[in-house]
């Protein structure tokens, strides 16, 4: 196997490379070619949303994980008991004259894991643009339940992955590291969006300077879905480790596009 790929620190790192890099003349151009009902947006459209977002989008997909996080927050750690100092009195006990009459919260410790979130959005010709956009929102989901349950995520998207005879062409993009705080603004055209993986991955593809077969031109290469490949391709860019986790579109249909079942199916926590 030949493995031609890029592992990118962010999306501007991303469209640096998609928009400066030549074409390497082994690809049709249809990145910029394809149908818009196809490909979701014109190629110039999705190049200026990478990064500034489509504000509809950010809007629907905050009212969705807002909609869920709140139905699956954990309950409150925070329990009151009375002690000998506290943030307000409890008159009973100190009428009582009990030392221990003022109200004091404490908070149970919960211990934090960081974990890794690795995300294939690739889809045969066949798959449409809803269920690659539905398998995305759910992607961001599960995402936002690790967060409020006491996880960090570190998020990755890979918006190519694919074969032609003894090739593998894969890129991956960092949209989140553990240490910062959720932005949906930053994950929704990266993550949500069609034209995401059939305007800028093909995009990748095109400029990809070690891609040498003749054999990819009308093709663009075989989607790669096949878990032990997958992981096998990413461990060799450094980024499968042991506390990632890797998914693509057939896992979140496979769970019907539930974000806890989801987590259950790739043994993040425990199943019913």
């Amino acid at each position: 196997m030949k493995l031609r790929y890029d592992v990118f620190p962010d999306v501007y790192a991303f469209r640096e490379a998609i928009t400066t890099r030549p074409t390497n003349g082994k690809f049709e151009g249809a990145s910029q070619t394809a149908d818009e009902d196809f490909a979701g947006m014109a190629y110039d459209k999705a190049l200026t949303a990478l990064t500034a977002g489509i504000p509809a989008d950010v809007e629907r997909m905050k009212r969705d994980v807002a909609t869920f996080t709140a139905k699956t927050a954990p309950a409150n750690k925070h329990r009151p008991i009375n002690y000998y100092n506290g943030h307000s009195p409890n008159v009973p006990a100190a009428i009582m004259g009990l030392p221990k009459s003022m109200r004091k919260t404490i908070r149970t410790p919960q211990k934090t894991k960081i974990v890794t979130l690795i995300y294939s959005m690739g889809g045969l010709g066949s798959v449409s643009a809803e269920d690659l956009t539905e398998s995305a929102i759910t992607a961001v989901k599960l995402a936002a339940y690790l967060e409020v349950n006491g996880y960090r995520v570190n998020l990755y998207s890979c918006p190519s992955m694919a074969k032609e005879g003894s090739e593998v062409t894969a890129c991956v993009i960092k949209l989140k590291d553990s240490k910062q705080p959720f932005d949906i603004g930053k994950l929704s055209f990266s993550m949500g969006n069609v034209a995401m993986f059939r305007r800028l991955g093909w995009r990748w593809r095109e400029t990809q300077p070690d891609v040498t077969g003749n054999g990819w031109y009308y093709s663009y290469g075989a989607t790669i879905y096949e878990h032990r490949e997958s992981k096998e391709i990413l461990q060799k860019m450094g980024v499968m480790t042991d506390s990632a986790y890797y998914f693509n579109i057939q896992d979140c249909g496979k769970v019907r596009y539930d974000p806890v079942k989801l987590a259950a199916h790739l043994g993040i926590i425990k199943g019913d």
